[in-house]
Parts: structure tokens; sequence; C-alpha cells
């Protein structure tokens, strides 16, 4: 009953701030709130987008989950999923006469893999050195866009543009038949109940958590610090590198030097907002989601500026953030 309570003050909350903004800016709040919550849903295309946006957010935030249920604030998730999609996507361009189911476990596993190890350096540095994970992740974000820029523009540059050769038809994503999206929307999925399974039913979730609580108490407890940090930014890491060579293959074709889109912050809001849970990583995803795919609606139809959008986007955020730490105190 509580809980419930406590969804409506946030939601009575939302709509009174927003709509504020809303009017404002000279537009209808209810015609705004209708359209961004219809716009995914109103055609299949409309959808099919909705889950091509929300396959990489949710992977990325079920990611930033694991670490940050450890006190681990992974800042650098935008760096991981280039690590991610450089390892994966490169050796991909290469497997041009694999079948096509070597290929695409191939790139998968390695974008996981090259972002587990580009995530395990931050985690490393914080347990052996006590470095802050959040100034080496966000450090080796610019790291690992340089490294991008250098491939694309050197040694993996097909034609004028700084992007790589097209990726073979051995490393294409099947397609699901009931809607025309990848497979990545189901791995992003079946990635929320291992999360859940994983922090909250696990030893290890146990040592994570416990290492969230108070790193003190962990270490007297006989804890391993070092180890549970890096194997807890090494898995954050891999959700990210997949997302990253999801995105590579599925949607690019092609590895280029605009993957760092800064998807990786967004996903600490959601987060935030999903306080850390497998379940509400998943809701808080498929909201921000609906805001970034009916904001565009919302300019057309309201007559809404450009820069309104992501204004609402971010008071609604706010407010989700704000009451829900009230509902904590």
């Amino acid at each position: 009953m509580m809980a419930s309570r406590a969804v409506v003050r946030v939601g009575i909350a939302l709509f009174l701030i927003v709509s504020a903004v809303v009017i404002a800016a000279g537009a209808n709040p209810f015609s705004v709130a209708w359209n961004i919550t219809r716009t995914p849903f109103e055609s299949v295309s409309n959808f099919e987008q909705y889950l091509l946006a929300l396959t990489p957010l949710l992977l990325v935030s079920c990611g930033l989950a694991i670490a940050f249920r450890g006190g681990l604030y992974n800042i650098g998730a935008d760096g991981q999923m280039i690590a991610g999609a450089i390892v994966g996507g490169g050796v991909g361009i290469e497997l041009s006469g694999a079948p096509r189911l070597v290929g695409v476990v191939a790139v998968l596993v390695l974008g996981a893999v090259g972002g587990a190890a580009w995530g395990a350096l931050s985690g490393v540095l914080r347990g052996r050195y006590g470095v802050s994970e959040v100034l080496s992740s966000l450090l080796l974000i610019f790291v690992a866009d340089f490294i991008l820029r250098y491939l694309v523009r050197d040694p993996w540059r097909d034609g004028f543009l700084p992007q790589s050769a097209r990726l073979p038809e051995s490393t294409k994503l099947p397609e699901l038949q009931v809607v025309d999206v990848h497979i990545g929307l189901l791995i992003a999925l079946a990635v929320v109940p291992l999360l859940w399974l994983l922090v909250d039913h696990t030893p290890f979730g146990f040592r994570l958590q416990a290492l969230g609580a108070s790193e003190e108490v962990a270490r007297a407890s006989g804890i391993a610090i070092a180890r549970t940090a890096t194997v807890a930014m090494a898995l954050s890491g891999a959700c990210a590198g997949m997302a990253g060579v999801i995105q590579t293959v599925a949607i690019e074709g092609r590895i280029v030097q605009s993957l760092n889109s800064g998807l990786g912050f967004t996903a600490i809001v959601v987060v935030l907002v999903a306080r850390m849970r497998a379940l509400g990583v998943l809701l808080a995803s498929a909201f921000v989601v609906m805001l970034t795919v009916g904001g565009e609606t919302v300019q057309r139809s309201d007559g809404l500026s450009a820069f309104i959008v992501p204004m609402i986007q971010a008071v609604a955020i706010l407010v989700v953030l704000v009451m829900d730490q009230q509902g904590r105190s």
C-alpha cells in the first residue's frame, strides 16, 4: 500500500511540474502527455523504432546496476561500448567466410569481452590502488574514443569517410519473426532476470552488496575487495560492450567514429531512478525511451522547440529522483 501511494505521489508531482514547463512553453500539457505516450505504439514502424532504441539502453543500464549495487560508480559505459565495438566489430570484419552462427556468436562474445576488459581496468585501479572508478572510467572514455578515431581514420578506413569496411553478412544479427527487430532485444530482456539472480541470489551478489554498504565492514568480513570490484566492473563493462557491438553490427553495419553517443550517461539516470533493481531498470528504461521517441513527435504536433523536449525529460527524471529520496528519508 505504501509503495502504491508513493507511485501515485510521484505521478501527480511529475504531471504538475512538467505541465508547468509545457504551459510556459505555450503548449497544452494534456496534448503533450498524450502524444508522448501514444507515439511509440501508434504504428508498427514506431514500435520497432522504440524497441531498437530500448535494446542498448537496457543492456547498458543492467550493467551499471551491477556496479552501482557495489558502490562502484561506473561513469565510463560509453568507453566500454566503444571497446566492445572495436574488438567485436574488428574481428567481425575478418569473418566474411564464416558460417552465420559462428559470426554472430563471435562478435557478441568478443564485444562483451572487449567491454569487460575496459571496465576491469577501472576495477583493478579501484581495488588495488584506490583510484576512484568515477575518474578512471570517465577518462577511459576519451582513451577509447581516441583509439576508435585513429582506427577508422587510418588502418580500418574504407573510402572517403572515417569508417571501417561494411561488416559481412555472416555477422548480421537474425531478425525476430513478429517485428522487424534483431535478437539483441531478446538478449537485453534476458539480462534483466540474470541481473536479479546475480545480485540478489548468489554469493557474489552478497559480497557485492556488502561492498556497496560499507567497504570497511566488507574488508573486515574477509571479502576480497579488489577481486569483487574488478569482477563487478568487468560484468558492467561486458553489458556495455555487448550493447556497443550490437549497435555496430545491427544498426550501423560498420564501425563508425560516432559511437560515443552519451548513452552511458542516460543509463546512469535510468539506474538511479530504478534504485538499481532489475525490474526497475526495465521499467525506467522503457519510460526514458518513450520520452525520447515521443519527444520527436511532440516537436511537430505541439509546436514545441527542440530544446523544450530535453528539458521536459530532465525535469521528469529530477522529480522522480527527488520524490524517491524523500520516500527514503
